[in-house]
């Protein structure tokens, strides 16, 4: 357990290094990542950083891979962020007002920096009206929800709040805010990050939100994606999959791929054939890019709003599924 502390995950790290484990997966927090990935390049081992969104895991813009025995198996944040403000920039072009709400650390900061960014590429003034910015372990937010409230305008069509959060933090932000009616003040609720895990947390009661990130299970229509489900309902008391779980999934896909291409489960020789590798996976077809050390996978960006008749208590409204980027090549 990483306990999304770089410490922690640094020693066991070392632990699993020390025990001869050659190959590792996992790891949810871009620090956790960044404290394993120079362990494992002093090692013979290789580590497919499955939920890492943080662009300096990888050559994720345009870049060679920092780490060669390292590979990441998340979209990166910048990416998800400009996708998500070209859908949006679309669907509300009138919501000039933001307030954010966002873990205080580089995920959550470039995730809305992108953002903004690709807004104002977009034609659409952005203006920033309260920026809180929450540490990772914090649970009460009251005061922080409360100052959100405060600088909403009386506008409802011109107003957004913009959550770079995810698990509880998305969990306490929306529980937080019914007591100050912001779902309903606002034109548009946007989570950027794994948002389907919380969503189904509230039985049913989850307000109307915009989330981009990569993997949500109904967007999705295909024989693989329907096995996948299937086979995680029968593990899960009948749950539909996250992106979290999509993404240690797709790790797991990855190293088959890798040891039937090599022909060998020799760490070196997996390492080499993971680099440019494609294999099939329940978005479809995923390859890693060879020089970023990248899995090029999709965004999804979807509506959904808490329904007691739905699966897991979520319906999905709309769906907008931006296409992988293309390999660059060795």
């Amino acid at each position: 357990d990483g306990a999304a502390d770089p410490r922690k995950a640094a020693q066991a790290t070392r632990d699993f290094l020390g025990e001869g484990v050659n190959f590792l997966t996992g790891l949810n927090v871009t620090q956790t990542c960044l404290a394993a990935a120079p362990l494992v390049e002093r090692s013979d081992a290789v580590l497919l950083a499955s939920n890492c969104g943080g662009q300096e895991v990888t050559g994720a813009v345009g870049g060679t891979a920092p780490f060669k025995r390292t590979f990441g198996m998340a979209e990166r944040d910048n990416r998800t962020s400009k996708a998500f403000a070209d859908v949006l920039s679309r669907e509300f072009p009138k919501v000039t007002n933001y307030s954010v709400f966002g873990f205080d650390y580089v995920w959550g900061h470039e995730t809305w920096e992108t953002f903004l960014s690709a807004m104002k590429s977009n034609s659409v003034p952005i203006r920033t009206e309260q920026t809180q910015w929450i540490p990772l372990g914090e649970r009460n937010f009251r005061s922080q929800v409360s100052a959100v409230s405060r600088g909403l305008g009386t506008d409802k069509a011109s107003q957004g709040v913009f959550l770079s959060t995810y698990g509880p933090g998305t969990a306490g932000f929306i529980q937080q805010a019914k007591a100050f009616d912001i779902a309903k003040r606002v034109a548009v609720i946007a989570n950027i990050g794994e948002y389907y895990a919380t969503a189904r947390t509230l039985k049913g009661q989850a307000p109307d939100v915009w989330n981009a990130y990569g993997y949500m299970y109904a967007a999705f229509n295909n024989k693989m994606n329907d096995r996948f489900i299937s086979d995680y309902g029968k593990v899960s008391d009948g749950k539909k999959p996250t992106s979290w779980v999509y993404q240690g999934y797709i790790a797991g896909l990855a190293y088959i791929a890798a040891i039937n291409k090599a022909g060998s489960t020799n760490p070196e020789k997996v390492r080499k054939a993971l680099e440019g590798i494609s294999f099939d996976g329940p978005e479809g077809p995923i390859t890693i890019d060879a020089k970023r050390h990248q899995s090029l996978g999709r965004v999804t960006v979807t509506e959904t709003k808490g329904s007691p008749s739905a699966a897991d208590g979520v319906q999905l409204l709309n769906k907008v599924i931006v296409p992988p980027e293309p390999a660059s090549g060795k």
